[in-house]
């Protein structure tokens, strides 16, 4: 009995102790009312560019583990703010984490099939109040995943919609293409293309969008229809193609056309290179700093040293007038 209660004893003193060598997993960030927050779960890092398009270099990279606030969801790209920083920025969606549902199943497109907007309730019941109404083609983030219904967010709106009103869906892990609307006949006119809930022709009309603004393409399906997202977070379908021939699309040609550039670094080795420039350039700060202030010193101990040397005395000269000073010469 005394072995058995020293052994006890023992397990009960090392359980702190290996609890502290566990590894800190990226837990879900905590939700502030009217924000989304994410958290970076790629163990090298995340790349951050100034536009949704990877064929451009990274401007920098997030760590793992950092918390952003994202401005607009999207399957392939979030974009997100940073402090001092003018703009959006520009983040994979497969590189984030947003809450502690399943990691496959953290974003919803609501899909309607007859209405244009979803309820969001106070409660998992179609006879509670309404927060508010998400139209047609939303994303929304999956805080708690139910049976008939799921604890969502939007924007600043959280509450619980009904499942079958949503189509929930895994982060794009393939790449992804930038592309601008053109009219394949006359690729400088403006017009507008629908965007549709579906890809058919029957599916809801979620937006009239414009020729020669960008987006973001998921992929063309086999029926020539392009599944999309728009700057605003819209996700639907159109027909690329045109019926007097052409594709509204204007992607490259080339079989590589959705393959991303190769950058020569990770995330994790910029993030080095960017810490180890950001230091030398406070160096080089700091250096010129002190040798201004090294001259300034210099320049009044000069200074001080030239008020202190004191002129030669001059012999006074007689003023006109005045008589001869006396001699002692006889």
């Amino acid at each position: 009995m005394k072995k058995f209660c020293a052994v006890l004893l023992a397990v009960l003193i090392l359980l702190p102790a290996c609890a502290c060598l566990a590894v800190d997993e990226p837990i879900a960030p905590e939700y502030v009312k009217g924000k989304i927050k994410a958290v970076v779960v790629a163990e090298e890092g995340a790349f951050v560019y100034d536009d949704f398009d990877e064929h451009l270099e990274p401007v920098s990279a997030l760590p793992y583990g950092t918390e952003i606030e994202i401005k607009t969801l999207g399957l392939g790209w979030c974009a997100f703010t940073q402090p001092d920083v003018k703009g959006n920025r520009y983040i994979r969606t497969k590189y984030l984490s947003f809450s502690e549902a399943p990691y496959g199943n953290q974003i919803a497109i609501v899909f309607l099939k007859r209405s244009k907007t979803l309820p969001m309730h106070k409660t998992a019941s179609t006879k509670s109040g309404s927060v508010t109404k998400i139209p047609d083609g939303q994303y929304v983030v999956i805080l708690e995943r139910g049976d008939t219904f799921s604890l969502a967010l939007w924007g600043k709106y959280q509450g619980y919609l009904q499942n079958e009103c949503l189509s929930f869906r895994d982060f794009w892990e393939d790449p992804v293409e930038k592309a601008v609307l053109k009219d394949p006949i006359n690729p400088d006119r403006r017009t507008t293309v629908n965007i549709r809930s579906a890809d058919r022709t029957n599916g809801n009309r979620l937006k009239q969008y414009p020729t020669l603004r960008p987006l973001t393409v998921l992929q063309i399906k086999s029926n020539g229809w392009a599944e999309v997202e728009t700057e605003d977070g819209l996700h639907g379908y159109l027909l690329n193609t045109n019926k007097k021939g052409g594709e509204w699309l204007n992607l490259a040609e080339e079989e590589d056309a959705f393959v991303p550039v190769i950058h020569a670094e990770t995330p994790a080795e910029m993030l080095e290179r960017l810490a180890a420039e950001e230091a030398e350039r406070l160096a080089e700060e700091e250096a010129a700093r002190l040798a201004e202030e090294e001259a300034a010193a210099q320049a009044d101990e000069a200074a001080d040293s030239a008020g202190e040397a004191e002129p030669a005395e001059e012999a006074d000269e007689p003023a006109p007038g005045d008589p001869e000073p006396e001699s002692d010469e006889e």
